[in-house]
């Protein structure tokens, strides 16, 4: 399964999926206070996005004859990545959903 994933984010739909999940919820007579929760709602959004990044690490680290000093050179580009991934000033250039998100 993991091999079908592509490095694109595939996650993006658990937010933009929400007003659905909404309406199913109450459908079954079940109120989720999360979901109708803007700090809540961004929170997902930012693991969303966080975990689109790893899934990408994740199929750059993975194939046959991958040379141990590449996937390290991979990981620690990575390590540099996550720590510019800092948002200033609300700048989530590199965090889509909680972009679109974002109250």
């Amino acid at each position: 399964m993991v091999r079908s994933l592509k490095a694109e984010c595939f996650n993006d739909s658990s937010v933009s999926c929400i007003p659905q999940i909404r309406e199913f919820t109450a459908s079954k007579g079940r109120v989720e206070p999360e979901l109708e929760n803007p700090e809540w709602i961004m929170k997902l959004a930012f693991l969303t996005d966080l975990t689109c990044h790893l899934n990408a690490l994740n199929l750059k680290l993975q194939g046959r004859d991958k040379h141990p000093a590449a996937m390290l050179g991979v990981v620690t580009a990575f390590q540099n990545k996550i720590t510019s991934l800092v948002i200033p000033d609300k700048q989530f250039v590199h965090f889509p959903s909680l972009k679109k998100n974002h109250t």
